[in-house]
């Protein structure tokens, strides 16, 4: 289409093409490549406009997975609701965003929502805490969290079945992917496995279970779901017989 018949050119883009997602890397380059594609139609006189969107909890994948949502928060992003979506969008389309911009003309083509940078100061005091209910320790019975309690009450599995189901669906909510998606037996370094995820995975490891778990332990091509369930069924075993004795 000859350029005299555009008004404005929006790219729905996404935040993390900024911040980045741990195991997203394709989908953050596509992001990143819209945020650029805007600022080169900018460079060259034309109408251009990415909006790079922060998380939206009430619709697609957050909206069914809840819990996902504390990890940009670590970032500092911030969610927003349908109803900002479609205002962000018609402001972008209604208004006029040409701002001074310190990095140049470019630049101005490129909104972000959701970052607050005021919070990246007490996020960084927090380091890996986390203030998200679902990654705190739950009621306990005994050493064990409550999924896995009710689990062994309610369906009559074992002890390492109960721990194999939640420590599964804890490490598929860190690297986006269905339960069902995650083979027990499969390496985790095969699902995108770096060294921010098993930081967090090793908290949550002590959180839940009480149980040490290394990050070089987690970055082996040998470690999977299924041996880590093992090791912290043993561990827990052993602490209920070292109480008996």
């Amino acid at each position: 289409m000859p350029n005299k018949y555009w008004h404005t050119a929006i790219d729905p883009s996404s935040v993390s093409a900024s911040v980045g997602t741990a195991t997203e890397s394709n989908y953050c380059a596509g992001n990143h490549f819209l945020d650029l594609l805007a600022r080169y139609r900018r460079a060259q006189g034309r109408p251009a406009m990415a909006i790079g969107f922060g998380m939206i909890p009430e619709i697609g994948y957050l909206h069914d997975n809840p819990e996902i949502g504390a990890l940009p928060l670590r970032k500092g992003i911030q969610a927003i609701n349908e109803d900002e979506f479609l205002q962000i969008t018609d402001l972008a389309l209604s208004q006029p965003l040409d701002m001074p911009h310190v990095w140049g003309t470019a630049a101005a083509g490129h909104v972000l929502k959701g970052l607050e940078p005021f919070g990246f100061i007490e996020l960084r005091r927090q380091g890996f805490d986390d203030a998200d209910n679902t990654l705190k320790q739950q009621a306990q019975n005994g050493d064990l969290p409550a999924e896995v309690a009710s689990s062994m009450d309610n369906e009559g599995a074992t002890l390492e079945e109960a721990v194999l189901r939640h420590v599964t669906a804890r490490f598929a909510n860190l690297v986006l992917t269905p339960v069902d998606k995650v083979p027990p037996q499969k390496p985790l370094t095969e699902f995108g496995m770096d060294s921010m995820i098993a930081a967090e995975f090793c908290t949550w490891f002590f959180q839940a279970f009480r149980y040490d778990v290394l990050s070089l332990e987690l970055l082996s091509k040998t470690v999977t779901v299924a041996s880590l369930a093992a090791m912290v069924a043993a561990d827990i075993s052993a602490r209920g017989q070292a109480t008996l004795t």
